[in-house]
């Protein structure tokens, strides 16, 4: 349990690059334009509004759902 929360834990910020890639294709097929052009791009934006600290937004259900 405690491996599944700590490995989830140290991929939070990749997990949540993960999901707004994906809804980057959601928005596309809408007609919209993506938010990300890719990870990096999604890494560095995402620092941009919000500090280091907001890479791990979410990290406390995911770590959650990952020690079960």
């Amino acid at each position: 349990m405690s491996a599944g929360a700590l490995g989830q834990f140290m991929a939070s910020p990749t997990d949540l690059v993960k999901v707004q890639i994906q809804m980057d294709g959601k928005r596309r097929l809408e007609g919209k334009q993506p938010r990300a052009k890719n990870a990096y791009h999604a890494f560095s934006q995402i620092m941009k509004q919000g500090g280091l600290r907001a890479l791990w937004k979410g990290w406390v259900p995911n770590c959650q759902k990952a020690g079960d």
